[in-house]
């Protein structure tokens, strides 16, 4: 029997449930005041006289995204979402540990892996440093899957649940694009694929990016689904296109004998500056130095502290002894579902389906395996 948990309270994490619940084999075990986190739930796992060991594989759900962060809670009372640094906590301190039993599992130490951890959560594929440290966290004996895609569910009360991935076509730039046609160009050079390897080509670009770049937009589209259940041979989706101009703001307090930087002199001092950058106080390791093993810079996409700084717009901002810096950097990101591309089937919705009850016309259906490199990451 496989086991899932979902311990958050928005309506995606309600979504993720009610897959759990419909998955074939699979138990959901219910979040409460006394189990919300990862560490619960493998407690409660391993003590419970209900549940025959050893188990299947283990699937937790939230929000997520490509830069590490998962929103669900590793240990009781953690404070903010888990990060690279969350997972490192666990395996320092034994009282906020996740390691699974080898019991559990079934395991024999020098034997291969063959139980998994499915992560549902949006992106996070695009995190291996944080794959890998889960991977350690959990004590290295499960396979860990983790999206690569947008994960996306929706649920007709009627009829069950759709398990789907959406394309997050992605750029973030120093400085707004200047037409329609430089963010066409940018998107080009950027070589995009589509699931199957092959590239979304310029003329595709031409029917996904809108005319006004500089504007967040949605357009409602109902995706074939190739068959028909019960009268449905649709799933309805929001395609978006969305812009947002944000900062990266870091502050740097010079203590005498240092004094702040002038003017002329702040671009350059900006490297070392962030040199001092620590994502906690008891980190050894500053977190944009090449000796951190998941570095701020490579959590945002860059290669190095310098492409990070080339990465953003900057501006100085002096206070008593301290130097505010801003980097200024603008985003532009468009959602749209993954449909088929094989010949004979061209547009139609990649998906799982978990009916509330099965029959002819509610088929259990699974399109999308955890082990598809096209669509997940595997450790």
């Amino acid at each position: 029997m496989d086991y899932g948990f979902a311990p958050g309270n928005t309506l995606w994490d309600g979504l993720v449930r009610s897959m759990i619940i419909r998955r074939r084999d699979t138990s959901l075990i219910s979040h409460t005041k006394i189990r919300r986190s990862v560490r619960d739930f493998i407690n409660h796992l391993d003590s419970s006289s209900s549940v025959a060991k050893p188990v299947g594989d283990l699937l937790i759900g939230g929000h997520a995204n490509a830069q590490g962060f998962l929103f669900i809670p590793m240990y009781r009372n953690q404070r903010g979402p888990t990060q690279y640094e969350t997972l490192l906590e666990t395996v320092e301190d034994p009282a906020k540990s996740i390691a699974v039993p080898d019991t559990l599992i079934g395991h024999t130490p020098g034997d291969p892996e063959t139980n998994h951890l499915h992560i549902k959560g949006c992106n996070i594929g695009w995190s291996p440093q944080f794959l890998s440290m889960l991977k350690t966290a959990i004590g290295s004996n499960l396979h860990i899957t983790a999206p690569l895609h947008v994960h996306y569910i929706w649920r007709q009360s009627n009829l069950g649940v759709f398990e789907f991935m959406v394309y997050d076509f992605f750029l973030r730039r120093p400085v707004r694009f200047a037409s329609r046609n430089e963010y066409i160009d940018a998107l080009v050079a950027e070589n995009f694929v589509f699931y199957d390897g092959s590239s979304v080509a310029r003329a595709d670009w031409e029917g996904l990016v809108p005319q006004r770049i500089n504007k967040p937009s949605s357009r409602r589209i109902n995706v074939p689904l190739g068959t028909t259940f019960g009268r449905r041979t649709t799933v309805p989706y929001n395609r978006s296109f969305s812009y947002a101009a944000k900062n990266f703001t870091f502050t740097c307090r010079y203590d005498p004998p240092a004094v702040v930087p002038r003017p002329e002199d702040r671009m350059a001092a900006l490297g070392p500056a962030l040199d001092s950058f620590k994502f906690r106080e008891t980190d050894l390791d500053p977190g944009f130095s090449d000796t951190h093993p998941y570095p701020v810079y490579e959590r945002f996409g860059f290669s190095s502290k310098q492409d990070f700084i080339d990465g953003h717009t900057w501006s100085f901002t002096k206070n008593g002894r301290s130097l505010i810096s801003r980097g200024r950097y603008h985003t532009y990101r468009i959602r749209v579902p993954i449909t088929n591309r094989t010949a004979g089937n061209e547009g139609n919705l990649i998906f799982n389906f978990y009916p509330w009850t099965s029959s002819s016309s509610h088929p259990y259906t699974v399109n999308i395996s955890e082990m598809d490199l096209a669509f997940f990451a595997c450790i």
